[in-house]
């Protein structure tokens, strides 16, 4: 066999074309980038070896001398390499290094506070160097009482809440204050722990009170706990279950001033110097909380099919307990809105009077009173042809008699109208005073055009009504203790029936659809909506035109802009004013009667949220695009908070924090993908992922990929 040679690049290893050796494959990356890394290297030849070892026999071969002409042009080229290098090469270097620099240090940006955050900052600082008002404070509290016990839980979480907060402050502020500033400021965090000292002296000093104390508040608990009477047991069971927490933080934290310590086995605090009765030492049994947590796990929910959207988003709604309780109510706000509309829809036609509002009042009545197959039917027979056609007939009659005053004609006209009245008011007893009036004289034009709003309004009742009836049955059946999912499997299916009907032009009735949709229309329904404003400025200094707009709505539905940024950042990009419009997207003003006053090619617009922030936000993050495109990227989302502040009218020193309690997650592409959730409860994440429901164990990642987002308020 005769020996081979060949050239190697920086990428490209040694190989030969006589010898069949796998691992020795050409690189096609270092050959289309070899010429930057070949400065005139040596050849090697590969020689022939007929011993059976895995080694590669090599040699060193001197390359044949070259001309001077070809020896410039090689230095010609060596020159440009270099300089394509240091343009290339360098400036990514450089930027490889600067992100290295920065991750090492843990880099950020931080907003320069103004001068009056720095003086609250400072003042808050100052009231908590200063010790007076602590003292003040536990020298009311009522130490032989169990309320002086909350007051001291209170008290000390209120105290750490503070630790916290200025933590925060130094960790983003610190380098803008001057060396005054930052002495108060970081004396403060010292002096909140001399004020933990005060109370564990005080608790040390009276410990056999204040574990009375404590037995007597861990067994109203357990009373309550074990109280099957309760009307709302999902809301209790939270409350309970973080009263639970609460105390159990305060006896860990000050266990040393207690003389109590904990059995790792049963989870229980006991008093070690009480030895004569087995019972009477124990003060903190762990039975409620893993009670509790048994019952506050969530249920599962079969997939029929296609239902994945409905059953990830009533997990995450019936997980909030102001969503659930409102769920089981029985006249929901919804009926109302329906019913205003209603009125405002005559009142705007004239074709109603002024007793309007008591007869609509009576309607609704007596439509909440029926069953929805029965409003169904009327509702049928309202939309009949044929109906509408013997309205234009009466019509059409009393015209022409109006005419020809002939007895046998007024006869015959008021026997066909009798033949009308009868009708309506046998088919329609809910609806005939509204539609006859109270009047002798029957103005059928006047009936003719009320069949619209009425079937209209009539209609959206009947489709909230159905939805709200089946969820609240279903809410009430998913909360009784042994139930299964099998067991919920009938009222999920009548459920996705009565969604269909609601949306019959979302598609089929086993075809996927919006989880946001769904969402949107249960918390409307129950009300759990927020005033949402815009506020639309156009034209130039001196020439403007304002207009602002408020409606109820329950998502905020926030763009992403950007790849891997936070949610944080993408609310802030939300809540700033933002300029919009072009030549083809214009804003046209319009007064409240509908009549245009001026278009705008560029406006400005500002979103907010009138009165006090709501305890309940949800976020709609649009990762759908047109032309069935998905936006993939994870959110960062940092202590599963996000500051919202922006959207609302505060104080100076109010915040609206929101925490992170329930996700529902698209997995998947626009044409093919499944809907799960993950919620807080019970001081756990958990996974619905239909009829599966388990500890998350990575929830972090799953908020990540998150599309709607239940926020609540949080409160100090």
């Amino acid at each position: 066999m005769s020996a081979s040679v060949e050239g190697v690049g920086f990428f490209s290893p040694i190989s030969s074309p006589g010898l069949p050796h796998p691992n020795e494959n050409k690189v096609w990356l270092g050959r289309i980038v070899e010429w930057y890394f070949d400065w005139g290297q040596q050849a090697y030849a590969i020689v022939p070896s007929f011993e059976d070892d895995q080694t590669i026999p090599i040699e060193k071969i001197s390359s044949e001398k070259s001309s001077l002409f070809f020896q410039a042009i090689h230095i010609v080229i060596i020159g440009l390499k270099i300089l394509s290098c240091i343009t290339v090469i360098l400036p990514l270097a450089m930027l490889i290094g600067k992100y290295i620099y920065r991750e090492d240090n843990h880099f950020s940006v931080h907003e320069r506070p103004s001068p009056e955050e720095v003086a609250t900052f400072i003042e808050r600082a100052q009231e908590v160097i200063s010790e007076d008002s602590l003292l003040v404070e536990l020298s009311k509290i009522p130490i032989e009482e169990v309320d002086g016990l909350r007051d001291l839980m209170d008290l000390t979480r209120n105290i750490e809440n503070q630790k916290t907060e200025f933590q925060d402050i130094l960790d983003q502020f610190s380098p803008f204050f001057n060396q005054e500033q930052l002495q108060t400021m970081c004396g403060a965090i010292p002096a909140l722990e001399k004020q933990i000292s005060h109370i564990e002296e005080l608790i040390e000093k009276n410990k056999r009170v204040i574990r009375i104390n404590i037995f007597h508040f861990h067994t109203e608990l357990q009373q309550v706990v074990k109280n099957k009477n309760l009307e709302d047991r999902f809301t209790s069971d939270i409350e309970v279950w973080k009263e639970l927490q609460s105390l159990e933080k305060f006896i860990d934290q000050f266990q040393i001033a207690l003389g109590v310590i904990k059995n790792e086995e049963g989870g229980n605090w006991k008093i070690p110097e009480l030895e004569t009765d087995r019972e009477s030492k124990i003060l903190f049994k762990n039975e409620c909380s893993v009670m509790l947590a048994k019952r506050l796990t969530p249920k599962g929910i079969i997939n029929l099919g296609a239902t994945c959207f409905m059953n990830a988003s009533v997990q995450a709604i019936i997980s909030n307990p102001v969503f659930r309780a409102k769920l089981k109510e029985e006249d929901q706000p919804i009926y109302g809105s329906i019913q205003e509309k209603l009125r405002i829809k005559l009142e705007k036609f004239g074709i109603f009077d002024n007793k309007a509002s008591s007869i609509i009042e009576n309607l609704f009545a007596a439509w909440k009173q029926r069953k929805v197959p029965f409003l169904i039917n009327d509702l049928r027979k309202l939309n009949r042809k044929a109906f509408t056609n013997s309205i234009d007939e009466v019509i059409k009659e009393k015209h022409d008699n109006s005419l020809n005053q002939e007895a046998s004609q007024v006869s015959q006209e008021k026997t066909k109208e009798s033949r009308m009245i009868s009708y309506i008011e046998r088919t329609f007893k809910d609806e005939s005073s509204m539609l006859l009036g109270l009047g002798e004289n029957i103005d059928w034009e006047r009936v003719k055009k009320m069949l619209i709003p009425l079937t209209m309004e009539l209609s959206e009742y009947i489709r909230c009504k159905q939805v709200m009836i089946i969820l609240k049955t279903f809410v009430m059946k998913y909360e009784e203790a042994e139930v299964k999912p099998a067991g919920l499997k009938a009222l999920a299916i009548e459920l996705r029936s009565a969604f269909h009907f609601a949306f019959p032009g979302e598609g089929s009735l086993t075809a996927q659809h919006d989880a946001a949709v769904f969402v949107e229309f249960v918390l409307q329904a129950i009300g759990c909506t927020f005033p949402f404003t815009l506020t639309r400025e156009g034209g130039e200094f001196g020439d403007s035109h304002v207009q602002k707009t408020t409606d109820p709505i329950s998502l905020l539905q926030v763009p992403i802009t950007g790849s891997n940024v936070s949610l944080q950042k993408l609310m802030n990009d939300y809540m700033s004013v933002s300029i919009e419009g072009s030549k083809t997207d214009k804003w046209t003003s319009t007064d409240d009667e509908g009549t245009v006053i001026k278009s705008f090619s560029e406006w400005t617009e500002k979103k907010s949220i009138e009165g006090e922030p709501p305890k309940n936000i949800q976020i709609q993050l649009k990762r759908f695009k047109v032309g069935n495109q998905k936006i993939r990227d994870n959110i960062d989302l940092s202590n599963n908070e996000v500051d919202l502040s922006e959207l609302f009218d505060l104080k100076s020193n109010d915040k609206a924090i929101y925490q992170i309690k329930a996700v529902v997650v698209h997995a998947g592409s626009c044409t093919g993908g499944h809907y799960y959730s993950v919620v807080e409860l019970a001081g756990k994440r958990f996974k619905c992922n239909d009829s599966v429901v388990t500890v998350e164990k990575n929830p972090d990642l799953e908020h990540a990929k998150g599309y709607i987002y239940f926020l609540e308020r949080k409160l100090d």
